[in-house]
């Protein structure tokens, strides 16, 4: 019976240090700042080619990027504005959720890495924030360089246009 016992606790203790790691792992990524950067650098850079290109729309031009078409081909008529948005918001929630799971994988990694080498803790941590910092910054660039492009081709071609 005491072989019971003993074997229960330290299944509990098993199991409330493993509560624990998820705990710390979600905590980490919920109040890192790099988990949130790519997806506010995406939803800008978007809602910028978005609101820049409705003054083509009102005057007749197409959307020639195949997801914000009615029919899902380029250079067709484009989607709604609040449909347009919609996809922009969804674009935004996908890109968080990716830097959210990198930065739950580093933590990870930190944790049992740390705990293998507690001597290095100082370095693994700097190697996890350098990390974080370099693929969420990819992450967000990469998803978003063509919109910030867009919106200032969009900018000189209204001036061009005569559009207001």
């Amino acid at each position: 019976c005491l072989v019971l016992l003993t074997g229960l606790g330290q299944e509990a203790t098993a199991q409330n240090r493993v509560g624990q790691f998820l705990k710390d792992t979600v905590r980490d990524v919920v109040s890192d700042p790099t988990t949130y950067a790519p997806a506010g650098v995406v939803w800008v850079g978007k809602q910028l080619d978005w609101n820049t290109s409705q003054i083509f729309f009102e005057n007749g031009w197409v959307e020639a990027n195949p997801d914000f078409t009615v029919s899902g081909r380029p250079f067709d008529k484009p989607v709604s504005y609040a449909v347009g948005n919609k996809k922009v918001v969804k674009l935004t929630i996908f890109t968080l959720g990716l830097s959210a799971l990198n930065n739950a994988s580093v933590s990870i990694l930190e944790r049992t890495t740390v705990h293998s080498f507690p001597k290095y803790r100082k370095l693994i941590k700097g190697f996890g924030w350098v990390e974080k910092v370099v693929v969420n910054g990819y992450i967000g660039h990469y998803l978003s360089h063509q919109n910030y492009a867009q919106w200032q081709l969009n900018k000189r071609m209204a001036l061009e246009q005569g559009f207001k």
